[in-house]
């Protein structure tokens, strides 16, 4: 899929684009991290802040043609609000529910029922609404796989697509971008 595609395909109400993060050295968090505190968590390296400049100016080649308008959002680990920041797509709002629970999978259920909400809720907006802006989210591998039921690598992203209740209903890969 181009990034023209992409873009027309994200003005449509039931479509959303997904990507993991950035390359992030490492494994997990640190033990003890704390959200808002950047130096205790794991965050991206200078291969990653590339990779999302790379991935940001590729989007931007299809936005700009068809999207005056788009909503970025991001998990709240510093890893997933750089990687958003450098996306230069537009001001990034963090959104808690996109957060990382691989230190705490019993709360899978949890994360699995707050994406839903916050897909109905974007849905009605945009059904309501006189424009469709393109919305993308930054987040985790185990945020995505638990979505789609398989791996994601590190700033690969997912087209979502998601019905009036918020169920997502079926899902593409991208290709990787070359950084």
């Amino acid at each position: 899929m181009s990034s023209e595609q992409v873009a027309k395909t994200l003005m449509q109400r039931d479509q959303i684009l997904v990507m993991r993060h950035a390359d992030a050295p490492g494994y997990s968090d640190p033990l003890g991290f704390r959200l808002g505190d950047c130096s205790t968590q794991r965050n991206l390296g200078d291969a990653g802040r590339t990779q999302a400049k790379a991935i940001g100016l590729w989007l931007a080649q299809g936005l700009q043609k068809t999207a005056s308008e788009r909503q970025i959002y991001s998990s709240p680990w510093c890893r997933c609000e750089e990687t958003a920041r450098l996306l230069q797509l537009g001001p990034v709002r963090s959104e808690p529910v996109w957060g990382s629970f691989f230190e705490r999978p019993q709360e899978e259920g949890r994360f699995r029922q707050g994406a839903k909400q916050f897909l109905k809720e974007r849905y009605a907006a945009r059904v309501a609404g006189p424009n469709n802006p393109a919305m993308i989210v930054v987040t985790h591998q185990i945020n995505l796989t638990s979505l789609i039921g398989s791996w994601v690598n590190v700033g690969e992203m997912v087209v979502l697509r998601f019905n009036a209740q918020g169920e997502v209903i079926s899902h593409q890969r991208l290709a990787p971008i070359p950084y």
